[in-house]
């Protein structure tokens, strides 16, 4: 992690990744900030749910378009932005 993030020097973080010393509250939230989660889920009190993943020939599609040169990745995605914006708008 970064020090100038954290607002502390690198020996500060080195003491915490050894665990020779323990975040305060402040820094708790500015740790869980810089990993965008919470201080529950950093603190193991919380987890987030995970995120539903594509499954079966949607995945595989989405494994092969993974594979194109990134400039036609970012057609198929304007595309199926378009799409999912398309259909949200109809319901």
């Amino acid at each position: 992690m970064m020090p100038e993030k954290l607002g502390v020097s690198q020996p500060v973080v080195s003491d915490y990744e050894r665990g020779a010393s323990r975040l305060h509250g402040e820094l708790i939230l500015k740790v869980a900030e810089i990993l965008n989660v919470t201080a529950d889920e950093l603190l193991g009190r919380e987890t987030k749910k995970p995120k539903a993943r594509p499954s079966g020939k949607v995945q595989q599609v989405f494994e092969e378009v993974s594979n194109l040169p990134r400039r036609q990745q970012d057609k198929v995605v304007e595309f199926v932005s378009a799409f999912v914006r398309q259909q949200q708008a109809e319901k």
